[in-house]
């Protein structure tokens, strides 16, 4: 945007993502046809230096409903200077950067102003978040994938990392255990199953079988794949936390199998186990015909 932003500028307002899309529409001149209200407000006049007096307002940072141990949701409300957290804390982030020193006793009004507004921001969303439980919709493209870390499983089967993301589930040791997704086939057809595994010679030989809504589809490991894990090299702590190493996972064809249009439960589950498992799972990858 050649020569509209002068060099060098500094603006001392605070922002936010929730600023990108109006200043971003308002600079192109393009209207907005939101029928919501949008939390953001546009930055161009203080981009263009033609505003400088800006009135000052409430940033909600939202991370989600209130979870085991924790009083409240993951809310922190931000004005140009303080910051209340979710822990109920006030900090003045223009002297204390680093949340270090709680100021909620010398800034009682802040503090209830804060509050107050965060109350009514959580007001605000119970109406429009609900529960989700929506489920993983299979079909609307040719390819789709179906991770492990979308996944449940029941009985002794692990996921490899305390983290959802970039995980793989092992463990698979017994016939009355499961893998399963929620999910709701888009379009019926037939479709190509991949499954995405790893398993060492000792195990090979373990027979399984994908079902939906009275569709199944057999499987058995034939090929080794037996790839080290990753990552650990790069850890400069030997805890590494919740994330997950990774492996080269390979690509196994199950079959091919006809799932009707609808919701349901996509499981896995062990037939014969002649060694200590099934397999470990990465993905499984949908390819409709």
């Amino acid at each position: 945007w050649p020569g509209q932003i002068k060099p060098g500028l500094r603006i001392e307002a605070i922002g936010d993502a929730v600023d990108l899309l109006p200043t971003l529409a308002e600079c192109v001149n393009i209207p907005l046809i939101s029928q919501k209200p949008l939390d953001g407000r546009s930055l161009k006049p203080l981009l263009l230096g033609t505003q400088q007096a800006w009135p000052d307002r409430f940033l909600f940072h939202y991370g989600g409903r209130a979870k085991k141990g924790r009083k409240g949701p993951a809310l922190s409300v931000r004005n140009q200077r303080f910051r209340l957290d979710a822990a109920g804390q006030l900090f003045d982030m223009q002297a204390d950067l680093g949340q270090e020193r709680d100021v909620a006793r010398t800034h009682p009004e802040v503090l209830k102003s804060m509050q107050s507004a965060a109350n009514q921001f959580v007001a605000e969303l119970a109406g429009a978040i609900g529960p989700d439980n929506r489920p993983f919709p299979v079909g609307f493209s040719t390819s789709t994938l179906l991770p492990a870390r979308d996944g449940k499983t029941t009985g002794e089967i692990q996921r490899s990392g305390r983290a959802p993301n970039c995980s793989y589930f092992k463990n698979w040791t017994r016939k009355g255990d499961k893998i399963f997704w929620d999910v709701e086939v888009t379009q019926t057809g037939d479709y190509d199953v991949i499954a995405y595994y790893a398993c060492p010679k000792s195990d090979l030989g373990a027979t399984f079988e994908l079902t939906f809504n009275g569709a199944t589809l057999q499987g058995k490991v034939i090929q080794v794949n037996d790839p080290p894990l990753r990552g650990a090299e790069n850890d400069r702590t030997p805890n590494r936390g919740s994330e997950s190493y990774v492996k080269t996972f390979k690509p196994m064809h199950v079959g091919t199998v006809r799932l009707e249009k609808g919701r349901g439960e996509l499981a896995l589950r062990a037939i014969d186990i002649p060694g200590n498992q099934v397999m470990e799972v990465r993905l499984l990858n949908f390819m409709r015909k």
